[in-house]
């Protein structure tokens, strides 16, 4: 199956309300699900504490109700939780739950304070009469303090179908309590995915060993986290660790769609090699509450290739031996880094967390597929020297060198020497492959300012590759 033409197939859509209530008025007829005319209700019992019963169903989803399970209750018009004086959230855990574990009912006393920064104590509310309230099912992550930090986290799934029905969060819409608007009923927050696997390496079948499986989109659009309350989502990649390499299991949802978008896997097997699958996203993104299937088939790509890095200013030898995520997190030394970078390097970066130097030299070429770039300096300045010509490929990245906030300078030992930079064509900042604070759309963003003092930069015209990507080559040459 050719990969760009691998497409996420919906298994089941989420009801429309309309066909829902009809199901839900069958299944009452059962004795399946409570009935239609029951609603929430709540009765203050004493000051600022009320007792609250409240029926709910699943609306179709692939969780089922347990008593396990940990609702919060969430007043929207006052922006507070219900929880205790402390701070300590109150959970409701399903009660008679129905046969088929689609129908319960959450009963409990709640109270609900809300916090101020300003006095750093907590108010008892009382409640309104046209308060609206919202349900949250198993969030990931529930704040008194500042409710709207609460969220849906996706970024530690497994792989497994447990793992992504353990990721697999619902809410309700709102509702008034004591009002006839029937029983509540839960939505899914994000979609699932199941897909089958299946990798090729030079045209024939094999059967790696995973140890790592990262997700993400070509436009920056899987969903990290989601903020329960105020639905805004936050996009990063997902990383998988020792997955399976024969089905897969998520939980996902989608930012904004403004444009056509698609899925990119990278997995890592235990031999260093990396293989790649894309899969398009539909149109509008992941559907909330929607199931989808997949063959996703990966082809090798690359192989993990070591540079050779030392250090000269002093720091420890172990920031040369990368992480788990084929990093290189270099701290400083008396406030500075001095490191140098020979040869080819595929698949690993770096990260500097002070002011540094890196020289470059063997005439290599880095290759760093992923999210982040291949050398970033978070806020710190950097100078970067040549030793020889050298290529750095960030095909799905805005920028191959950064130094965030800061300044950037280019000089080399003494030749002329060409850095060849390869990424993401930015649209919206015109990076052209190189981002700090002296080099961007807020500067004059003449490469003629990243020189440093004896030295001179030029920039060739941008070489679009049809791909998304352009190619920029700065050559540095010491000033005559």
């Amino acid at each position: 199956m050719n990969l760009q033409e691998t497409k996420l197939m919906t298994m089941n859509k989420i009801h429309s309300l309309t066909t829902f209530l009809f199901l839900a008025l069958c299944a009452c007829g059962c004795g399946l699900l409570p009935s239609m005319e029951e609603s929430p209700k709540m009765e203050e019992t004493s000051t600022g504490v009320y007792d609250v019963d409240i029926p709910a169903v699943m609306d179709d989803l692939p969780v089922k109700f347990k008593t396990t399970d940990k609702i919060y209750l969430y007043n929207d018009s006052q922006k507070a939780f219900a929880c205790d004086q402390a701070g300590n959230a109150t959970v409701l855990h399903p009660e008679e739950i129905g046969e088929d574990g689609t129908a319960c009912v959450l009963k409990g006393e709640v109270s609900f304070y809300k916090y101020s920064y300003e006095t750093e104590k907590r108010t008892l509310l009382s409640v309104g009469e046209n308060d609206v309230f919202l349900l949250l099912y198993n969030p990931s992550e529930v704040d008194t303090e500042n409710p709207e930090a609460s969220s849906y986290n996706y970024e530690d799934q497994t792989g497994t179908k447990d793992s992504a029905l353990a990721h697999y969060y619902a809410e309700s819409l709102e509702f008034r309590m004591n009002a006839s608007g029937g029983t509540i009923r839960f939505y899914g927050v994000q979609s699932l995915l199941s897909a089958s696997l299946s990798f090729k390496k030079g045209g024939a079948a094999v059967r790696p060993t995973l140890t790592r499986l990262t997700v993400t989109s070509e436009h920056g659009a899987i969903a990290k986290f989601i903020r329960a309350v105020t639905g805004e989502v936050w996009t990063d990649k997902i990383t998988l660790r020792n997955p399976d390499a024969t089905e897969l299991f998520l939980t996902l949802a989608t930012g904004p769609q403004d444009e056509p978008d698609r899925m990119v896997f990278q997995a890592l097997d235990a031999e260093g090699n990396f293989y790649d699958a894309f899969v398009e996203i539909p149109a509008g993104g992941f559907k909330p509450g929607a199931a989808y299937e997949s063959q996703i088939i990966f082809d090798y790509s690359m192989s993990l290739k070591t540079p050779a890095v030392t250090r000269s200013d002093g720091g420890a030898e172990e920031d040369l031996t990368p992480d788990a995520d084929d990093t290189y997190k270099i701290n400083p030394r008396g406030g500075k880094i001095a490191i140098r970078i020979d040869g080819d390097c595929t698949g690993y970066n770096f990260v500097l967390t002070g002011r540094s130097t890196v020289t470059l030299g063997g005439g290599g070429t880095a290759y760093y597929p992923f999210e982040g770039g291949f050398l970033a300096a978070l806020f710190y300045d950097l100078d970067v020297v040549l030793d020889s010509d050298y290529t750095v490929k960030c095909p799905y990245w805005r920028n191959c060198i950064m130094a965030d906030a800061a300044q950037l300078k280019l000089s080399t030992t003494g030749g002329t020497y060409k850095l060849t930079v390869t990424c993401q064509i930015d649209e919206d900042y015109n990076l052209k492959g190189l981002k700090a604070r002296n080099y961007s759309v807020f500067s004059d963003q003449d490469p003629a300012g990243l020189a440093a003092e004896g030295f001179t930069v030029t920039l060739s015209s941008e070489k679009n590759n049809g791909d998304g990507t352009g190619t920029y080559v700065y050559t540095v040459a010491p000033a005559n």
